[in-house]
């Protein structure tokens, strides 16, 4: 449990650099009259992709077969992130 604790901690810590580090990152591309129209994209986009992820995570989860749905969630995640990662949009 105390491991687990320790993760959640790490993980709130690097999310709450993202907060302040987005919009900095942003500010390397954008002038300054554009970097208000892409921060309010960048955080206005954030719930519809939180609710479309969570529709998506309980579909995945409600699959019976074989495995657990935890991870066949997690295998589907990984693929998508291999597809995406292997067409070289990433770059």
């Amino acid at each position: 449990m105390a491991g687990l604790v320790v993760c959640r901690c790490f993980l709130g810590i690097f999310e709450a650099g993202f907060g302040a580090g987005a919009p900095y990152f942003l500010s390397l591309f954008y002038q300054r009259k554009e970097l208000g129209f892409r921060v309010s994209l960048l955080l206005g986009m954030s719930p519809l992709a939180n609710c479309f992820a969570s529709a998506l995570a309980y579909g995945i989860t409600h699959i019976t077969g074989s495995l657990e749905p935890w991870r066949l969630l997690f295998i589907i995640g990984m693929f998508t992130l291999c597809a995406y990662l292997s067409t070289g949009l990433s770059r």
